[in-house]
C-alpha cells in the first residue's frame, strides 16, 4: 500500500476472501481505490493496456458506484494490491520483484505484466477499499516530475514486455515523450532515456525465461480493453 493511502478496518479481511473464492493460478488482486480528496471518485480498479505503450487506472474518475463488481483485470495498481508470493518468488530478477530502476511509477505494471507473462491472473475486488492522497508523495518533487518518470519508465516497461509487434507500435509514443523531456530537462534527458533503453533491453532476456504465455496472444487479449487510446 501507499504511504498517502488509508484502508478500511475491513480491507485485509476481504483480500482475503478474494483469495479464498478465487482461481488458483490468481497471482495479483486489486483494491477499490477512491481519491481521498474526493470519495466518491474512483482512482483506480486496476491497470488498464493501450496499443501505442499507454497504461491508465482503470476506472480513472468515474462514480465509486460504477464499479462495483469483482472482475478479472490485465494487472493491478500497487497503491494498493495484494500479490501472491509464489508468483513473486517465480518471477523475481536481479533488480527484485519491483524494478529498483523504476524508482517510482509503472513498476506495478511491468511486475503485473511479467506475472500474466507468467501465467498468473489478476482479479478486481470492490469491498477491498482504499482511500488515496492522489500525488501526495510526488508533488513535492517538481511540476515535471510525474510525466518525466512515466517517459522514461514506459521504456522500460515496454521493452522489457512487449513483443515485438508492440514495441513497434509504442515507438511514436516514446519518441515524442523523448523530444518532450528534452524541451523541459535539456540535454540530459538524453542520458536517462539511455538509461531506460539500457535496462529495458538488459532484462528483456531474463523475462523471457519466465514466460509461460504467449506475448502477443497476451496483448491482442488485453490491449485496448475498457478504454480509448489515451
Amino acid at each position: 500500500m501507499n504511504n498517502d493511502a488509508v484502508a478500511i478496518p475491513t480491507w485485509i479481511a476481504e483480500l482475503q476472501g478474494a483469495v479464498q473464492r478465487g482461481p488458483s493460478d490468481l497471482g495479483m488482486i486489486q483494491s477499490r481505490i477512491l481519491f481521498k480528496q474526493a470519495p466518491s471518485k474512483i482512482n483506480s480498479s486496476g491497470v488498464l493496456i493501450g496499443k501505442s505503450g499507454w497504461f491508465i487506472d482503470r476506472d480513472y474518475d468515474r462514480d465509486a458506484s460504477s464499479s462495483d463488481a469483482a472482475t478479472e483485470v490485465f494487472c493491478v495498481s500497487a497503491g494498493a494490491a495484494l500479490y501472491r508470493r509464489a508468483m513473486l518468488d517465480q518471477i523475481c530478477l536481479e533488480s527484485g520483484f519491483f524494478d529498483r530502476t523504476f524508482f517510482m511509477y509503472y513498476e506495478d505494471v511491468d511486475l503485473g505484466w511479467r506475472g500474466r507473462l507468467a501465467g498468473w491472473s489478476a482479479l478486481y475486488e470492490p469491498r477491498a477499499t482504499v482511500y488515496h492522497t492522489y500525488n501526495g508523495s510526488s508533488s513535492r518533487r517538481g511540476r515535471y516530475f510525474v510525466r518525466m518518470q512515466c517517459a522514461k519508465n514506459r521504456v522500460r516497461t515496454v521493452l522489457k514486455n512487449g513483443s515485438r509487434t508492440y514495441i513497434a507500435g509504442s515507438l511514436f509514443r516514446m519518441l515524442s515523450e523523448l523530444v518532450w523531456c528534452v524541451t523541459k530537462e535539456g540535454p540530459r534527458a538524453f542520458a536517462g532515456y539511455q538509461a531506460a533503453i539500457q535496462d529495458g533491453l538488459s532484462q528483456r532476456k531474463a523475462v523471457g525465461k519466465v514466460v509461460r504465455s504467449d506475448r502477443r496472444a497476451l496483448e491482442k487479449r488485453w490491449v485496448g480493453i475498457g478504454a480509448t487510446e489515451g
